[in-house]
C-alpha cells in the first residue's frame, strides 16, 4: 500500500462494501456445504490431521489429510477485490498458477474467484482455480460431507475439458466411493461418461474400486478398458455396441450363471499382492499425504485376464458371424434392434434369418 501523509486510504485502497465468506448467498447452492472457512461465521475448518486406511481385499494404503494447511480454505480476514463487472473483463486478468491456494491469490484474482463460485458450472474455469475448487472438494470426499462433494466434482465434469481435471477427479471419485463402500455411487459415476473427455481415468482405479466394493464387471465394463486385457482389436466393439454388449452379456450368463462377470471369484483366490503397480495420478489437494498412489495392475492377474480374452473373442466371432447374414439378407447390422427383434437362430446361437 502506498504510504499517504494523511492516514487515509484512497480509494482504491478501501477494503469492499462487505467481506466475502460472510455471507454465502450468492455462492451456487450445490457449493454451501463444500467449501472451507477459517474463520468468521461458517468457520467449519479445524485444523486437524485426518488418518484412516482404505482397504480392497489384501490391499490396503493409509491415507493421511494434513491439516496444517488447505489450498482452498478461505478467510474472510482476506481482501477481495472489486467483482468484474464482465466475463471479458474477468477473461483479461492474471490467472493464479495451478496449486495456488486462495490465501496466496492476488485480491483480484480472489474476486474473480467468488464470481466462478456463483457459477461453478460454466463452461470453462482457468486451471488455476479449478484445482483450488477441487482441493477443497477431494477434503469433503473424505472428512467432510462427501456425498454433496461428489457430486460437485462430477458435475464439473461435464464441462472442465483439461486432461489433468478428468483424469484425477475420475480417480478420486471411485476412490471416495470405494472408501465408502458406495457401489451406487460408482454405477453413477459410469453412467456419466458419456463426453468424450469423461473418458480419461486410470483403469487400474477402476477395477479396484469396483472389486472393492463387491461389484461384478458388466458387458460395458469390459468394453471400455478392453485393451487394458491385451485385446488389441476393437473395432468390432465399438462399431456394433448393443450386439457386442449382448454377445457379451449372454455368454457370461452361460459360463457364470448371470450376465456380469464375477471379480470377486477370480481376485479373492489370486495373490494380487504380488502384480505389478502403477502410479496413478489421484488428488490435486497438496495435503494429502500422496497426490499419487501406486495401484495393483488387476487386469493382469493370468486367470483373468484370460477369461476375459476368451468371452471377448467369442463375442467379437459372433458379431462377425451374423455381419456376415445381414449382408446376405440386404440388412445393416446396426439397424436393428435385438431386444425387440426375432431372429432365427443356428444351435450355437448365431441368427441365420
Amino acid at each position: 500500500m502506498a504510504f499517504n501523509v494523511f492516514g487515509k486510504k484512497t480509494e482504491k485502497e478501501k477494503e469492499p462494501a462487505f467481506r466475502r465468506g460472510e455471507t454465502l448467498d450468492k455462492v451456487h447452492g450445490d457449493l454451501r456445504k463444500t467449501l472451507w472457512f477459517l474463520d468468521g461465521a461458517n468457520k467449519n475448518f479445524d485444523g486437524k490431521e485426518y488418518s484412516d486406511t482404505i482397504q480392497a481385499g489384501e490391499i490396503a494404503f493409509p491415507l493421511t489429510i494434513s491439516g496444517e494447511r488447505e489450498l482452498s480454505a478461505i478467510s474472510v480476514q482476506l481482501p477481495v477485490g472489486a467483482l468484474p463487472a464482465t466475463a471479458r473483463e474477468m477473461e483479461s486478468h492474471v490467472k493464479p498458477l495451478k496449486g495456488t491456494g486462495y490465501d496466496q491469490m492476488t485480491p483480484q484474482q480472489r474476486g474473480d474467484f467468488w464470481v466462478m463460485l456463483e457459477d461453478p458450472y460454466r463452461l470453462y474455469l482457468p486451471s488455476g482455480y479449478i484445482s483450488v475448487l477441487a482441493s477443497g472438494l477431494e477434503r469433503h470426499m473424505f472428512c467432510g460431507n462427501f456425498e454433496e462433494a461428489f457430486h460437485v466434482l462430477l458435475e464439473l465434469r461435464n464441462t472442465q475439458t483439461d486432461r489433468e481435471f478428468s483424469l484425477r477427479s475420475s480417480n478420486a471419485l471411485l476412490l471416495m466411493a470405494m472408501y465408502h463402500n458406495r457401489p451406487d455411487l460408482i454405477l453413477e459415476f459410469q453412467d456419466s461418461l458419456d463426453v468424450d473427455h469423461s473418458y480419461a481415468l486410470s483403469e487400474e482405479m477402476y477395477l479396484l474400486s469396483m472389486y472393492g466394493t463387491g461389484m461384478d464387471l458388466q458387458a460395458r465394463d469390459i468394453m471400455r478398458i478392453a485393451k487394458s486385457f491385451g485385446i488389441q482389436d476393437t473395432r468390432y466393439a465399438m462399431n456394433y455396441v448393443p450386439h457386442f454388449d449382448r454377445y457379451l452379456r449372454e455368454n457370461m450368463q452361460e459360463q457364470f450363471g448371470r450376465d456380469t462377470l464375477p471379480l470377486k471369484e477370480f481376485l479373492d483366490q489370486a495373490d494380487i499382492v504380488s502384480l505389478r503397480t502403477r502410479k496413478v495420478p489421484v488428488f490435486f489437494n497438496s495435503s494429502m499425504s500422496e497426490q499419487d498412489l501406486f495401484l495393483p495392475m488387476l487386469y493382469t492377474e493370468p486367470a483373468l485376464a484370460s477369461t476375459v480374452r476368451e468371452l471377448y473373442k467369442k463375442a467379437e466371432d459372433s458379431v462377425k458371424h451374423d455381419l456376415r447374414h445381414m449382408k446376405e439378407m440386404g440388412l445393416l447390422l446396426y439397424d436393428i434392434d435385438y431386444d425387440k427383434r426375432e431372429f432365427v437362430r443356428d444351435k450355437d446361437g448365431y441368427i441365420i434369418g
